[in-house]
């Protein structure tokens, strides 16, 4: 789908990712050609994630171009960052600055992230595309932001407890839309991603030490703010 990576991702690394799938026509045979999957410079931060393809034999990237090569559009680019307004009274991006200062219990502080909002429609049917100039805007625990699509978002993170994100977006001749956004567990996405090309005995392994592993420290991520927009009916 043009503008959209959903048409490169396996069912091997859907579950771990996007939980995306690829096109039929091309699963008979994506097993016996390798992966063509989507990865960003820290796992499940889509902020700033680009199209990766592994090289592939001549003969399959010949049949899988048009699969991969014109699902795998660049996405628009975002030249600033939106800074978020805190609603509890904190000037930094640590909204629970001021109670943590009163040592009250508050979820422990892991960073920021700056997380995209693009938005998308469906022209024709003939495919998701992305599409710039939607007004959005954000809204979780503590914090809000307005923003025009595409965007980059500044947002505080926190230890297991961040909040789940409320996205809205709107433009003229389209239907307003609202999603959310809950953080995924990005060190246990890697972990499990280490076990994608080892085989049964792999994946076997790799769930007998995430089983093992102490996962209260781990770092969360906030995936892509995807927004798809519908157009107004026809009148």
């Amino acid at each position: 789908m043009p503008g959209d990576d959903s048409d490169c991702v396996l069912p091997a690394t859907s579950s771990v990712f996007d939980s995306r799938s690829i096109p039929p026509e091309v699963a008979a045979i994506v097993p016996q050609i390798g992966p063509c999957y989507r990865w960003s410079t820290s796992v499940g931060d889509a902020v700033g994630a680009q199209m990766n393809c592994l090289r592939w034999p001549a003969g399959w990237l010949a049949i899988l171009g048009v699969a991969c090569l014109g699902g795998c559009a660049a996405p628009l680019a975002v030249n600033n960052v939106t800074d978020i307004r805190s609603t509890t009274g904190s000037r930094g991006i640590d909204v629970y600055e001021q109670k943590r200062r009163t040592d009250a219990s508050v979820p422990e502080f892991a960073g920021d992230q700056l997380v995209e909002v693009r938005t998308f429609h469906n022209p024709g049917g003939g495919g998701e595309v992305e599409m710039a100039g939607a007004s959005c805007s954000l809204e979780a625990s503590g914090f809000t932001a307005t923003m025009t699509s595409p965007a980059k978002v500044r947002v505080p993170l926190y230890r297991g407890q961040s909040s789940t994100l409320a996205v809205t977006c709107q433009k003229p001749g389209y239907q307003k839309r609202m999603i959310t956004v809950a953080p995924v567990d990005a060190t246990r996405q890697a972990r499990l991603a280490s076990g994608v090309n080892g085989g049964i005995l792999g994946a076997v392994i790799v769930a007998g030490i995430d089983a093992a592993a102490d996962n209260t420290k781990n770092d969360w991520r906030y995936p892509v703010a995807k927004v798809v927009l519908e157009a107004d009916a026809p009148r």
